[in-house]
């Protein structure tokens, strides 16, 4: 059956989408006879609202390392305010999406960009297009792409699928109840079921791929030339699933089943595969969580096989990551370490069952930058909870460490259907008031799995951090373009 995979927009640009060379992987080894085309729709998209204005495309001479200095400090903060205005530009067109996806209306100079990304595909002769959705407003954008081209074919049939991370943070069912233009939905891993819907047989119960029948990701279909990096970045996964599996907030393992990883040597030997032949030596580990002793044996087969690679990982900060630890890493190529610190305060992080001393974050935040390794650090404000007294710890915190730290991201708590803050939010202080709704067409409403709930607190925070960061910026840069570009800075400050 001929075949197309798509990752539709929004997403960052900096992005290179691993769903798409996973499932492109599986199929081709194993149905090489099925006619495969795989389009990273994101790109083209950006690309096409590029050329509307010479500022953004500048911009994205700029970001790509073919004007200006991308290392400079300045000349980096300063080119946010182009990008800023090139993101505004892609929310109109997803608001025009929505727009169209719940009224079956759109201005002819939307349709027309619509038009211009399913070209491809149309002249593909696709039977089979398959969607793949990371996040919430993609679902919008590719359901609006799938209207289109149902619109589009006519008579012509061709199977329409939605899979990806979205479609376990939905209500698959009131999805397909609303737009009856879609034929399926894969929810959680895909492989098999995308194996089997490309060789035309019925879809197998979704189950967790076993380690040993995950192939090497096939990112062949990038241009890598294409996206917003000055060189080239590939997000790559050693594992499924998360190994602490215990944060109460947490619905990142929806999308996976239980954890299990691959053969250390094997996924080095991955790594040095893709340098080869796509040129990378910058890794983005997309794992949902990789623990201290997976990091160490990652290392030690790094050093082992003599690969020059620069990495980033996501870590929870534990005691485990000792300095002699540190210094491992950094020596194996690690650049920079995105820490799960959520709170400065110890009752906030027992009470999301987080398993990290509050007291030991200074020492593990400065091992880390004198290791040679920056330091991203992850906070959540609005836990359930939360006082005055837990949002100044986490000032505290930063206070203590800003020097040492390079970024800091700042999120809102989100409460989600299904983990274990939602299952008794009266336990925790919680009153839900509602779902969120995603989209509404023909009078059906489309809900996500976040819970609405009392966000004051929340608001509160933010409010007091917005203040913070103002007078802490320092050398700490709160924001930038996308994460391959905090791995390539971090990279270029440790030469």
């Amino acid at each position: 059956m001929k075949t197309m995979l798509i990752f539709p927009p929004p997403a960052s640009p900096t992005y290179v989408p691993a769903g798409l060379a996973a499932l492109s992987a599986y199929v081709k080894i194993n149905a090489s006879e099925v006619p495969l085309v795989v389009m990273d729709m994101n790109i083209e998209a950006w690309h096409l609202l590029a050329k509307r204005q010479s500022e953004f495309e500048r911009h994205v001479r700029y970001a790509q390392g073919q004007e200006g200095n991308f290392y400079d400090k300045k000349q980096y903060l300063d080119s946010l305010g182009a990008y800023a205005g090139l993101s505004a530009e892609m929310d109109s067109w997803w608001q025009s999406a929505k727009h169209y996806l719940e009224s079956g209306k759109a201005e002819s100079r939307f349709l027309s960009l619509l038009d211009a990304l399913l070209e491809p595909a149309i002249a593909f002769q696709a039977e089979l297009m398959g969607f793949s959705l990371l996040y919430p407003k993609q679902v919008v954008f590719g359901l609006a792409l799938a209207l289109r081209l149902r619109e589009k074919l006519g008579d012509r049939r061709c199977r329409i699928v939605l899979g990806g991370a979205m479609m376990t943070a939905l209500d698959t069912k009131e999805l397909l109840a609303a737009c009856p233009f879609v034929d399926d939905i894969v929810p959680g891993e895909g492989e098999e079921a995308f194996l089997a819907l490309c060789q035309g047989r019925p879809t197998p119960a979704n189950r967790p791929l076993p380690v040993e029948n995950i192939p090497p990701p096939d990112f062949s279909f990038a241009d890598l030339s294409q996206y917003f990096n000055p060189e080239p970045v590939l997000p790559v996964l050693f594992s499924r699933g998360c190994a602490w599996h215990r944060c109460r907030f947490c619905a990142h393992n929806f999308s996976y089943g239980h954890y299990r990883h691959k053969i250390t040597a094997g996924f080095v030997e991955e790594l040095k595969q893709l340098e080869e032949k796509q040129g990378a030596r910058h890794f983005y580990f997309a794992d949902q969580y990789l623990d201290e002793e997976s990091l160490d044996r990652l290392a030690d087969e790094i050093l082992r096989q003599r690969l020059d690679i620069r990495f980033h990982a996501m870590g929870r900060p534990s005691k485990a990551y000792t300095r002699e630890l540190l210094e491992k890493l950094h020596k194996a190529g690690c650049r920079w370490i995105s820490w799960g610190v959520e709170s400065g305060s110890q009752a906030l992080l027992d009470k999301v069952d987080k398993g990290v001393d509050a007291g030991d974050l200074p020492r593990l935040i400065r091992d880390t930058h004198a290791s040679g390794i920056s330091n991203l650090l992850m906070l959540i404000f609005g836990l359930p909870g939360s006082t005055d007294a837990d949002y100044e710890a986490t000032v505290q915190l930063l206070e203590k460490t800003n020097d040492v730290v390079d970024a800091v991201t700042s999120s809102r708590f989100q409460l989600f259907d299904h983990t274990p803050f939602a299952r008794h939010p009266e336990k925790w202080g919680l009153k839900v008031t509602g779902q969120e709704i995603l989209f509404v067409r023909k009078g059906s409403s489309v809900h996500s799995f976040r819970l609405n709930h009392d966000g004051a607190r929340a608001d509160a925070e933010l409010a007091q951090w917005e203040k913070f960061k103002l007078w802490t910026r320092g050398e700490c840069l709160f924001e930038r373009l996308g994460s391959e570009h905090y791995l390539l800075y971090a990279d270029h400050q440790s030469r």
